[in-house]
């Protein structure tokens, strides 16, 4: 395929440019700033091949630049990093830390890491090399003049992303359904003829909000695998199955009640419906759109009951019911994993209500004595976390904590009506790999689930801390005091 190149144009992502003078200063102040290193720098902008790019809100510019100056300039002065197409959204391209540290083991003084975005065509990583060339090397710094800039990657390509459909709704905005080829760079637990299929909100683009594998049949259908997880949180939360002595004993044949609240792509639905296919499983999900793309784009069981109301007033319908009809079952478990679309509080899931008393008391009222909570809890603000934790203690028998994804931001909190005495219980430790990340991956194989949870308790004091002993996020690493000054 034949793309005509258009003359890239840098564009400012803070602001809005509306005139050509006011654009023409910026451009001259960038590039000049640019021309010297200075350590520690970080500058984000964006390029646009479209005619009028002063205004950044008119297209989505075709590449996004964060151009990073350290002092680790081994290698060269400047290199370019190309990052993967669908691949943007992992701790090594995206967190503060994997950055710094890619910039680290790439050796240069600065490092312009590059980001293809989505809805431009990419045909070979050396026709994006062509096109970026001549910005690039206004850019690079006056101490390149004259040496070869070369372009870095990971495994030499630039990836491949397709979109296969793109939605909108009022509560969620626009949304992306798109599929990348897996390999061992993706996830090394996945076959190279593994396709990634991948929810996106235009909102917050470089998360990926649910995500399943799939392959094709001779056929060239589609055949889903729904006991993969993609999301360390997932995962967690995946583990945390071994503390539902109500669902684990027998799991082909278990019959209890589960409620999830949050439905995204459907992917931890289909899990639980894996590997529980006898239990009565009902999903609540506020977005009707969201609902209907998981069925079609994520193969989320028709059987499976999807409640399309808010997940608050879900709770209290069943609450009400309980307290009507004594004699009506209670769940085994209930999961809340729903995104906060306000931010003011610190807190990313799940908006506040969901851990305020009257919602908790009433989930607590709604589980069985063995029955457990799963909270995917993202807060940033420590007071707050603090005071919803205070909470959980003080209603529950038992609350424990489990740091779940590479940044430290996700924690999975197990709630449980009475305390499960876990620390007293007989193990077997030897059964399980010494390696913490085995041991994850381990802990989401079904086999698991055919223990009880009493031959795990070491284990699982071990790997699901109480909040008292709950691991920290790791501090940052104090900076490199400054050389005194020469006489």
């Amino acid at each position: 395929e034949q793309v005509e190149a258009m003359a890239l144009r840098f564009v400012n992502p803070e602001q809005n440019v509306v005139d050509e003078p006011a654009y023409d200063k910026w451009h001259r102040k960038l590039k000049k700033d640019l021309q010297r290193f200075r350590n520690a720098r970080k500058v984000k902008v964006d390029l646009s091949d479209s005619e009028g790019p002063l205004d950044r809100s008119s297209s989505s510019p075709k590449y996004s630049l964060t151009i990073r100056d350290s002092n680790f300039g081994i290698q060269g002065s400047c290199a370019v990093f190309l990052i993967p197409q669908g691949r943007e959204h992992e701790w090594m391209f995206s967190s503060e830390e994997g950055q710094a540290n890619l910039c680290r083991e790439a050796g240069y003084r600065r490092v312009i890491l590059v980001t293809l975005n989505r809805g431009h065509t990419f045909v070979s990583s050396q026709s994006v090399q062509d096109e970026l060339s001549p910005k690039v090397k206004e850019i690079a710094g006056r101490a390149t003049k004259g040496d070869s800039i070369p372009y870095l990657s990971v495994g030499g390509d630039i990836g491949k992303r397709q979109t296969i459909f793109q939605g909108t709704s009022e509560l969620t905005g626009d949304f992306f359904v798109e599929d990348i080829s897996a390999n061992e760079d993706t996830d090394s637990k996945l076959s190279d003829s593994s396709v990634l299929r991948r929810l996106v909100f235009a909102s917050n683009s470089t998360v990926i909000q649910s995500a399943i594998a799939f392959g094709r049949d001779s056929n060239a259908a589609i055949s889903f695998n729904f006991l993969y997880l993609a999301h360390d949180y997932q995962q967690a939360m995946a583990a945390g199955l071994v503390l539902c002595e109500d669902l684990i004993v027998n799991p082909e044949t278990c019959s209890r009640r589960i409620l999830q609240v949050g439905l995204g792509g459907g992917c931890f639905a289909m899990f639980l419906n894996s590997l529980f296919p006898k239990c009565n499983l009902e999903v609540c999900e506020l977005d009707g759109a969201i609902a209907e793309m998981a069925k079609q784009y994520f193969g989320l069981n028709e059987n499976i009951p999807v409640q399309i109301k808010d997940g608050l007033r879900r709770i209290q319908e069943l609450h009400d019911e309980c307290l009507a009809d004594q004699h009506l079952e209670k769940f085994s478990l209930i999961i809340i994993d729903v995104n906060n679309l306000d931010l003011t509080l610190g807190m990313s899931f799940p908006p506040k209500d969901f851990v305020s008393e009257q919602c908790l008391k009433s989930i607590r009222n709604l589980l069985t004595s063995n029955g457990c909570l799963m909270i995917n809890l993202v807060v940033r603000d420590s007071e707050l976390y603090s005071s919803i934790l205070s909470l959980l203690q003080e209603l529950f028998g038992e609350v424990r904590v489990v740091f779940a994804s590479k940044d430290e931001v996700n924690r999975i909190v197990f709630a449980f009506p009475t305390s499960c005495s876990l620390s007293t219980r007989d193990v077997a430790v030897e059964r399980l790999p010494a390696d913490e990340s085995e041991r994850w991956r381990f802990l989401t194989h079904p086999q698991l689930l055919q223990l009880r949870a009493s031959d795990l308790g070491r284990f699982i004091d071990e790997m699901f801390p109480s909040p008292d002993i709950a691991p920290q996020p790791r501090k940052q690493k104090s900076k490199r005091r400054k050389k005194k000054a020469k006489k």
